[in-house]
């Protein structure tokens, strides 16, 4: 079996400087090789699964999990414009210091990696740049989708320089970087205007895992991540879902939301009436709302409690409070 030596040079490399969340990522794309990615950050692999990986998927780039014990904090800088890209690039490092870690995949684009050791920030996409903390993967090695070259570490190279070497950064400075970024930001596209995946690729219910209900997370979770509006996609994705998938679709929507840190609240409030509707009878729907509850408490013991109590720490309410700006 042909061996893929340069994941396995790679990740051990990353995994000896103390990057231990590693995962193989599709080759000239950005998907993740294996389900359930999410839990390497609280259960990296070890080196034996690396070498299997190596021989699994023998194309494979590595990719970076966020929300392990690295407290690894990711700012990227997407804006396309030149102009606004360098004005933001000048902005972040004026805020939070020059990095020891920048990559490019697309130039203008730029990722630039801090130490951030505060509370645990949901990923959040502002229209323009993302902050993954808790959440989310990068690609540090592979090739990138529309460019078809290399990933380029500019600035610093992971291999030899560890999370714990990084430029640590504070909530404050968090806020600061938000509030020079947001003038910068593109204007949000209106849900419901563009093409889903679910649309243009109707055998979507059909591709879940054996395990159904981690199935659907897995194909929910990227499709809500990459949405300009998680919550209003993930109305969008539950509303079009058929019969015979409708109860592991919703599980797999309120997973997500609850990883992208809406509320129990916010979640019931969107997601309970969509839910309720795709059922006539309404003592079958009351039934089935049930299954919203469940989703919940599940979502929660794995993930964490609700952002609302977190939001009683007053250390870090203003901090979520511009997050909460842009949902």
């Amino acid at each position: 079996m042909e061996v893929n030596n340069h994941f396995l040079k790679n990740a051990f490399a990353l995994r000896r400087r103390g990057w231990l969340s590693c995962i193989p990522i599709v080759h000239g794309g950005k998907t993740p090789c294996i389900n359930k990615w999410e839990t390497r950050a609280a259960n990296p692999a070890d080196d034996h699964q690396i070498a299997r990986w190596a021989s699994q998927y023998p194309n494979a780039g590595v990719g970076f999990v966020y929300g392990g014990n690295e407290h690894a904090l990711g700012i990227d800088l997407d804006f396309l414009d030149e102009e606004k890209a360098n004005r933001a690039f000048a902005r972040t490092k004026s805020i939070l210091g020059p990095p020891s870690l920048l990559r490019i995949g697309r130039y203008p684009k730029r990722l630039l990696l801090y130490l951030y050791n505060g509370v645990s920030l949901p990923g959040k996409a502002f229209g323009g740049f993302e902050i993954f903390h808790s959440s989310g993967q990068t690609i540090f090695y592979g090739i990138h989708p529309e460019t078809l070259r290399p990933y380029e570490w500019v600035i610093g190279d992971p291999r030899e320089i560890g999370p714990s070497d990084l430029p640590e950064v504070s909530n404050e400075q968090i806020l600061e970087l938000i509030a020079a970024l947001r003038p910068l930001q593109e204007p949000k596209k209106h849900a419901g205007k563009r093409k889903t995946r679910r649309e243009a690729n109707p055998t979507f219910d059909s591709q879940a895992a054996s395990d159904r209900l981690s199935g659907a997370v897995a194909e929910v979770l990227p499709e809500l991540r990459a949405a300009e509006d998680p919550l209003s996609s993930a109305i969008e994705v539950l509303a079009s879902a058929k019969k015979g998938s409708r109860y592991s679709i919703a599980f797999g929507v309120v997973f997500a939301l609850v990883k992208f840190g809406y509320t129990d609240a916010e979640i019931w409030q969107a997601v309970s009436p969509v839910y309720a509707g795709l059922f006539q009878d309404v003592s079958e729907r009351r039934q089935h709302l049930k299954a919203i509850e469940s989703a919940l408490v599940w979502a929660r013991k794995e993930i964490g409690p609700d952002l609302q109590a977190l939001l009683a720490q007053p250390a870090i309410q203003s901090l979520h409070a511009a997050w909460e700006m842009d949902s």
